[in-house]
């Protein structure tokens, strides 16, 4: 949720998803050096340490973030004309900001939490479950594991920043945000459908380049995700709507690694790659129908 309110502040609407992707890059990149480098600390300083260096890093980074960042308004070497340059595109907000009732009575922000809940998962099961999947059914080694694993990632990081990239430069040439924005997830959306095939691949390399572009999709349809919630909502609500989606993530992340350890473990693979193909477009058609509104293209 920070990372979104940030990019609603210092970024107009034409950019936001491009600055979304690169933000959104940073996790891919984090699940790309992770394998080799958890499975380095595993095998030199034990499981233990693969928990404690991961999470000591992380309050560091918090720690030096608090003390670096500002908003464009208090920084002290923004000009006048990039403040103005900010702005641009931007509604003027007034009023005090609404409360958690009013942004649950919007059929917008419902819409951008189904997307959430339905297409969320999927990044989640690639995340913690592919690993799994290369060695059972593919035979990988850990340390090929090690290896390889990190590919699709690289790929997502690719998809993320692409995918704001791709929305921005749409924007420019004139297509309202909204269309922009909407296009870009559907075509994020049709490359996860590619999970059907990783299964019936004919060798782990095969199901790794399927993968990979599943991941482009993904993550090119997630920096757009973000990019859509500030495009909607007022700054002041950006973050609270952004954590109204990671809540509805959560109780679907909750559920759906039930759901694939039961269907691993009485079906195989086959089904769950199945399901994960499917639920970016489910959630991207949950978030069109309650998101109908048009906007001009200068404003989300």
């Amino acid at each position: 949720s920070g990372g979104v309110n940030v990019v609603s502040q210092w970024f107009p609407p034409k950019e936001r998803a491009f600055a979304a992707g690169v933000f959104n890059g940073g996790a891919t990149i984090g699940s790309m050096i992770a394998p080799p480098l958890l499975v380095l600390i595993t095998i030199h300083l034990g499981w233990r340490m693969a928990f404690i260096v991961p999470s000591a890093m992380g309050l560091v980074w918090a720690c030096v973030w608090r003390f670096v960042y500002y908003r464009p308004e208090r920084h002290p070497y923004v000009s006048a004309a990039e403040l103005e340059y900010i702005h641009e595109g931007r509604e003027r907000e007034t009023g005090d900001p609404p409360s958690n009732l009013q942004l649950l009575a919007r059929r917008d922000v419902w819409g951008l939490m189904l997307l959430r809940a339905i297409a969320g998962p999927v990044s989640q099961f690639y995340i913690f479950w592919l690993p799994e999947y290369l060695y059972r059914e593919r035979g990988l080694s850990l340390a090929s594991i090690g290896l390889f694993a990190w590919i699709p990632f690289f790929f997502g990081d690719v998809g993320s920043i692409g995918g704001g990239w791709l929305a921005g430069q749409l924007i420019k040439r004139g297509w309202t945000v909204r269309k922009a924005r909407m296009f870009t997830m559907y075509l994020g959306a049709g490359l996860c459908l590619i999970g059907f095939g990783v299964t019936s691949a004919s060798s782990a390399n095969g199901a790794l380049a399927l993968i990979c572009l599943v991941l482009l999709g993904h993550y090119g349809l997630s920096a757009n995700f973000f990019a859509r919630i500030s495009d909607l909502m007022p700054g002041t609500a950006t973050s609270r709507v952004t954590g109204l989606t990671g809540i509805a993530q959560g109780a679907s992340g909750f559920a759906f690694p039930l759901l694939t350890g039961f269907l691993v473990d009485h079906t195989g693979y086959t089904p769950v790659f199945a399901l994960t193909a499917l639920m970016p477009l489910a959630g991207v058609a949950c978030l069109s129908l309650l998101n109908r509104s048009t906007d001009s293209p200068s404003q989300g």
